[in-house]
């Protein structure tokens, strides 16, 4: 059977005040500031669908009693949200030593403070922290070196490898960085037959060359706490 307006709407009311109901007892039994975090995220969640039916029922509902009633439900359940999610943020802070704001984090529009997830906005923040604006930064003891770079460019089989290989071999150290496990192992093999001691060293094997300074391998493999006199990266782009 077909649902008129008004019959729609009061069983929309009636979802909505069980959903609130069933909400601030939940409240109403635990302390948010004593929650963990998981906890607290499903209690913002529930708080949000609640909210979500409350402001869906604003839309359609005339000016009376039901709808200013509604505008209050809508206030305290603001107020509990912003109590969950200081909650949650002083959660990670106590637990890992952080030291977020959460005036800072909270500053938003009533409208986008409704759709956000906190977990969403703390990880973000903790991410814009961890990680330098500009990719340079990222790596402070490397840009403390005094190092030169060598970009040899070109077609295929024009002698770029050959003459970066070259240099390799002079240096006292040095390391060759592949993209794959062959071509790490044809270096290691060339290397050693050319009189230079080269040790091998990827994910699926190592070979270990006694006296070795020089080392073939995948550049996941690289030990980046050793200087090297000259590192040939192959296929860098």
């Amino acid at each position: 059977m077909k649902l008129n307006k008004a019959e729609n709407d009061k069983r929309l009311y009636n979802t909505y005040k069980a959903g609130y109901a069933a909400f601030t007892a939940e409240c109403a039994e635990q302390n948010a500031r004593t929650l963990p975090p998981d906890r607290i995220g499903a209690l913002e969640q529930q708080c949000k669908k609640v909210l979500k039916k409350a402001r869906m029922l604003l839309r359609r509902l005339p000016k009376d009693d039901i709808k200013r009633s509604i505008e209050r439900d809508c206030e305290a359940l603001y107020e509990h949200l912003d109590t969950i999610r200081r909650a949650y943020i002083a959660g990670i802070n106590t637990q890992h030593g952080c030291a977020l704001n959460a005036d800072e984090l909270l500053a938003l529009p009533k409208f986008k403070l409704q759709k956000l997830n906190i977990q969403d906005v703390v990880f973000q923040k903790l991410v814009r922290d961890l990680i330098p604006a500009h990719p340079k930064d990222e790596f402070p003891l490397a840009r403390r070196m005094k190092r030169h770079f060598v970009i040899h460019s070109g077609t295929t089989n024009t002698g770029k490898t050959y003459n970066a290989l070259i240099a390799l071999k002079e240096a006292e150290t040095g390391v060759y960085l592949a993209p794959l496990r062959l071509l790490a192992l044809q270096v290691f093999q060339l290397l050693n037959e050319d009189g230079v001691a080269c040790t091998l060293s990827t994910g699926e094997e190592e070979i270990i060359t006694p006296g070795a300074k020089h080392i073939s391998s995948t550049i996941e493999k690289l030990d980046t706490d050793k200087e090297y006199d000259v590192a040939v990266i192959d296929e860098a782009q």
